[in-house]
């Protein structure tokens, strides 16, 4: 089982959009066992498959930080994806990882316990835009981050910022995770700046930009308003096209760095 964190401490790079549609293509089209993850306490992937409010308050991942129950216990199944919800209390959950020592492995330590029942292949995990407690015990918790990029000039300087943030645990705190790549969202080929954007990421970045983007597509938007993955609101649309395509370069990667690792 690997966890992957979609971090970006910018808001409105559609991180949120990326772990819905990809996690949901995962899970029903590349054969790979998903469960989402909602540490946001805006709650936007919860709603966004239209998970009912009383499973929200039931089922949560505040219990499972501030009440020690298991994962498991929390988590909704839907008919596209698994996932453990979020709730606004979530705020006051980070207040408690605050104040106790060692709080931001409780995550971690959640999701090894769920790794003994291999009832999952993927863990995808959304994290707010911030880089906070939540969002660093995400990446403690895992082995990948995806960073959505959208193609404007301040999200290339979140994208820089957050590569500091992950060498330094790499590095001082000897963390394993990895960047698996940095996913180009809201591309549009039209306009020049964006051109020179996506040609600016590929040169300061080389490899760990995925081989393909997303495009803007109102498709995924209103996919997410009618609470419906995009493979299943519309397969016509580039929206599905291009999460189809960064779904098997996902896997593919995955692949090549595990393979590496045994070699």
């Amino acid at each position: 089982m690997k966890t992957i964190s979609i971090i970006n401490q910018k808001g409105g790079v559609g991180k949120t959009t990326t772990a819905m549609h990809l996690g949901c293509i995962l899970n029903m089209e590349k054969k790979h066992r998903v469960l989402l993850i909602d540490v946001d306490s805006q709650i936007s992937l919860t709603s966004s498959l239209g998970i009912k409010v009383e499973d929200m308050r039931k089922k949560n991942i505040f219990n499972v930080l501030a009440n020690d129950e298991f994962i498991a216990k929390n988590i909704v199944s839907t008919e596209y994806v698994d996932i453990v919800p979020s709730t606004i209390r979530l705020d006051q959950a980070e207040k408690f990882l605050d104040s106790e020592i060692g709080g931001d492995e409780i995550l971690r330590q959640k999701i090894e316990d769920l790794e003994r029942l291999d009832k999952y292949d993927i863990v995808m995990i959304d994290c707010p835009p911030a880089i906070k407690t939540m969002s660093v015990s995400a990446m403690k918790s895992s082995d990948y981050i995806i960073i959505p990029a959208e193609n404007e000039v301040m999200s290339l300087q979140g994208t820089s910022q957050l590569l500091k943030q992950v060498n330094i645990m790499q590095t001082r705190l000897k963390h394993h995770v990895q960047v698996l790549g940095i996913l180009p969202t809201k591309f549009d080929p039209t306009p020049k700046h964006h051109r020179e954007v996506l040609e600016y990421l590929r040169t300061q970045f080389k490899t760990l930009v995925f081989s393909h983007y997303i495009r803007k597509n109102i498709r995924l938007s209103d996919a997410n308003m009618n609470n419906l993955p995009i493979n299943v609101f519309d397969k016509k649309a580039n929206g599905y096209k291009d999460y189809s395509l960064v779904a098997d370069e996902v896997i593919s990667r995955i692949e090549q760095i595990e393979q590496n690792k045994e070699a």
